[in-house]
């Protein structure tokens, strides 16, 4: 499942990282009806920086990924992909000792 809500269109302003989220509930919905990622046009799916407690645990992050379901952030040029069932290949760099990586996300439509 990937999310266009529109908001990569406010990268690199102020107004980019006060950005929507998931709520931990909508990401147990995703991985209950199947969802293998999660992409998101923007930072992250959880809370905004400025709308986190004091000892936030990412709590998104752990729903999704403790599922093996895995997150996409900053994804862009989502437009011409709408209303269609997609095939997403994550082409990572493999960096050692990471929890993340950069990536090349290469969509298709599925055919049948």
């Amino acid at each position: 499942m990937i999310f266009d809500t529109g908001w990569a269109r406010r990268a690199n302003t102020p107004r980019y990282e006060n950005h929507p989220s998931l709520s931990p509930e909508a990401a147990r919905w995703l991985v209950d009806h199947g969802a293998k990622l999660v992409g998101v046009d923007f930072s992250t799916p959880d809370l905004a920086a400025k709308h986190r407690a004091s000892r936030f645990n990412w709590p998104v992050h752990h729903v999704l990924l403790g599922s093996g379901t895995l997150v996409a952030e900053h994804v862009t040029n989502l437009a011409a992909l709408h209303g269609q069932r997609l095939d997403v290949m994550v082409l990572a760099i493999n960096v050692a000792g990471s929890d993340g990586a950069p990536a090349r996300i290469v969509v298709r439509p599925c055919e049948g």
